[in-house]
């Protein structure tokens, strides 16, 4: 098979990039020093789980037990320090990140994925895992789009494993498939067949022997990462279930994160005169009062109706397979009851893929990066009262701003939609063209 050159441009372009991305991880070990706690965590938890007495048993007490063969890279290779080796890994993964918005969906949702991550998870970017899932998530919203279902649930798995928050994908993924077999089916019946050409265009049967192969490879590339990260979490709760349950009850326990939307409601709350207060629990910031019971119950409501709602949207034919990624994940930041900075990471490449609205995502950006790495510290005790308003006031407005994207997004109408960027014409993806009916399946 003959490789294709890279483009000049895009080798200046990823170029640019790693020099973006060697300046983040100077500021975040130097200044920010955003990798002093975390990333040592990583590497603490990597080190009892590989090498401790007894192997494979001391579980990530508030993360799920495949998270481990990421914290492995902070270790990788032993002897150096664990904040840079990880900072290096994250680094080379988001260079790859932006290289596959490059050849997926051009030049201008790769620039929006630099702008968008740089800037608004500047302080976490290379000093958290999240870029992981985040981008098995932006994979399998490709797969989906390129009717490459089998590997876009390998993707979603893969990414649930990690992080979890990507269960709320699969009934889209799967609402999407029904769609795509269901149309397949009807231009089947029709008679629409396309010629034995149409899907591989002027190459051949040399060309799409070379496409199964690589999708057969890469398809063997995830199931076998897919199939590591379930095996070490059924070895891990087998070894350890006490370990297990304990990162249950942790998530269930823990309070109200000060960054999140519930937050921002309780302080709104006071206003009115309804009381609520700073905490320090569970090793991060917190924000709780009286009626912390009343808004997280509420929360769990709107999550629920929210997604079905999204579902409905989408198995109607009224919202696009990427605008309803997208929605999904703000509405899971705006109800979970924490919503730290690196949460952003989640719902920004998305963002960049579905493109539009960009002067508000860099706006929410913005208000990010101001509130961390730079004005964090003002919700802790010693600051001025008008410090810590000046903090929870930038908080909710960021906030407000996700609430406002998140209702502009769903209520965006397809025809709105960009254009996919190799071909220029509008994604239809509740339509199937004969020669794709192959891949409507698993």
């Amino acid at each position: 098979m003959r490789l294709r050159p890279v483009p000049r441009q895009m080798l200046v372009e990823i170029g640019v990039l790693a020099l973006a991305a060697a300046g983040t991880l100077w500021l975040t070990l130097s200044v920010w020093r955003s990798a002093d706690f975390d990333v040592l965590e990583y590497a603490g938890y990597a080190r009892a789980y590989w090498l401790g007495q007894p192997h494979f048993a001391a579980l990530p007490q508030e993360y799920p037990p495949a998270a481990l063969l990421v914290f492995g890279l902070a270790v990788l290779p032993a002897g150096s320090d664990v904040r840079v080796v990880f900072g290096v890994w994250m680094g080379l993964l988001f260079v790859v990140g932006f290289a596959g918005f490059r050849c997926r969906a051009g030049v201008s949702a790769a620039a929006r994925y630099a702008m968008y991550l740089l800037l608004g998870a500047q302080g976490t970017l290379l000093a958290r895992f999240d870029l992981v899932p985040a981008l098995a998530t932006v994979g399998a919203l490709w797969a989906i789009q390129r009717r490459r279902f089998a590997l876009a649930y390998l993707l979603l798995g893969v990414g649930i494993l990690l992080k979890f928050y990507p269960v709320v994908l699969v009934p889209l993924a799967v609402l999407e498939h029904l769609h795509v077999i269901r149309q397949a089916g009807n231009i089947v019946e029709g008679g629409l067949v396309a010629s034995p050409g149409t899907a591989s265009g002027s190459g051949g049967g040399g060309t799409r022997q070379v496409a199964h192969v690589g999708r057969a490879l890469v398809l063997t590339g995830a199931g076998i990462g897919f199939l590591c990260a379930a095996g070490i979490t059924g070895m891990s709760l087998l070894r350890g279930p006490g370990s297990a349950l304990a990162s249950v009850r942790y998530a269930i326990e823990r309070p109200i994160q000060v960054e999140s939307f519930q937050a921002t409601l309780l302080w709104l709350g006071t206003f009115l005169g309804i009381p609520a207060e700073h905490s320090y629990a569970f090793g991060a910031d917190s924000y709780t009062g009286v009626l912390s019971g009343a808004v997280g119950m509420a929360a769990v409501a709107a999550l629920g109706a929210s997604c079905a709602f999204i579902y409905w949207r989408l198995g109607t034919g009224n919202l696009e397979i990427g605008r309803a990624f997208l929605v999904c994940l703000c509405v899971v930041a705006l109800t979970s009851k924490v919503f730290s900075t690196q949460y952003l990471i989640w719902i920004l490449p998305i963002a960049a893929e579905v493109g539009g609205d960009v002067v508000f995502w860099l706006l929410v950006c913005a208000l990010s990066f101001v509130d961390y790495p730079l004005l964090y510290p003002f919700n802790q005790p010693g600051y001025t009262s008008m410090e810590t308003t000046v903090f929870l006031a930038l908080l909710a407005a960021r906030n407000l701003a996700l609430v406002v994207l998140t209702v502009r997004v769903l209520s965006r109408n397809d025809k709105d939609a960009p254009a996919d960027a190799r071909t220029g014409e509008r994604r239809e993806p509740l339509a199937v063209v004969a020669g794709d009916r192959r891949s409507a399946g698993m």
